[in-house]
C-alpha cells in the first residue's frame, strides 16, 4: 500500500509520517511487516528504530496418501 517515486528524496518518509498520523490514538505501533531479504528495504525499516519484532513460524503439513 505505498508507493511513491524514488527521485524525491524523503518522499517514503513522509508517505510513513502522514499514513501514521491519521491512526487513531488507541493504535500504538506499526506493523512494517517482512523486509523479504531485500538489504535495501532493511535498512530502511530499521532507520525507524523498531521497538521489537514478531517471532515468525513456519508450518509443514505432510499429507499421507
Amino acid at each position: 500500500f505505498e508507493k511513491a517515486v524514488g527521485n524525491y528524496k524523503g518522499l517514503y518518509q513522509f508517505i510513513n509520517k502522514a499514513f501514521a498520523s491519521m491512526l487513531p490514538e488507541c493504535y500504538k505501533t506499526i506493523n512494517r511487516e517482512q523486509d523479504l531479504g531485500n538489504e535495501g528495504l532493511r535498512h530502511a525499516k530499521m532507520s525507524y528504530k523498531p521497538i521489537g519484532f514478531i517471532k515468525k513460524y513456519r508450518c509443514f503439513f505432510r499429507v499421507h496418501s
